[in-house]
């Protein structure tokens, strides 16, 4: 075997392990809040399962008048997504969340809940076992705020990523026991299709609007 062949081999090799140790490396990442064993993300096991039906908390909206949640879906399915100001996937989301409502919004009611702060300055994240956590993104966008302590609190934040995002679709808010968002699984970007029952009948961990839509077009094909 000449010189030159044995230098392919040894290439093709090194490219081999190469691109098996880019395999492991991309299988070993995980997005923010962590992956369960079985591939499916955490905030996605946690809380309300599929089928199940939700709890009928009270959420407000940005008047602050409280609203039982079955308010909501009353007339007909409601497709919610959790947000918070501090969360800057949340935040990137929000537009491909307006589009789908345009696209859907004649046979399901678009609604963002928004929860307690994921990524406050000055106080721990829920998200990092008691620490602070402010992301980069926050740094550079100057969105730094504590976590609020009063309902009016909460209710001005959830007013500030309205304005910043040009959000159209209605807004609700959480009371400050956190009981929907605890409910729902604790995510900070979390996803639902719930049925006018009350029970769920998709939910994503992490919004992904390519995979809810398809979800949502497969409802209606079968409608």
């Amino acid at each position: 075997m000449g010189f030159s062949n044995v230098m392919n081999i040894q290439n093709k090799q090194i490219k081999l392990q190469l691109l098996l140790i880019m395999v492991v490396l991309l299988i070993s990442v995980r997005p923010a809040g962590g992956e369960a064993p079985n591939g499916r993300d955490r905030f996605e096991l946690q809380g309300v399962q599929v089928g199940q039906a939700l709890a009928d908390v009270t959420v407000y909206d940005l008047k602050g008048t409280p609203h039982h949640l079955s308010e909501l879906w009353a007339n007909r399915p409601i497709l919610l997504v959790t947000a918070s100001l501090t969360c800057p996937i949340a935040r990137r989301q929000l537009p491909a969340f307006e589009q789908i409502a345009a696209t859907f919004g004649a046979n399901v009611s678009p609604i963002v809940l928004y929860t307690l702060e994921a990524h406050p300055k000055g106080d721990p994240s829920p998200y990092a076992d008691g620490r602070e956590w402010v992301v980069p993104e926050n740094e550079q966008e100057g969105i730094l705020c504590r976590q609020p302590r009063t309902l009016e609190e909460r209710l001005q934040r959830a007013r500030e990523l309205k304005a910043l995002s040009g959000l159209t679709v209605p807004m609700f808010v959480d009371g400050m026991d956190d009981s929907a968002w605890r409910m729902l699984g604790g995510g900070p970007n979390m996803a639902f299709l719930i049925r006018s029952d009350g029970t769920v009948e998709a939910k994503q961990g992490w919004f992904n609007s390519q995979t809810l839509t398809q979800n949502l077009s497969a409802n209606q094909m079968s409608s």
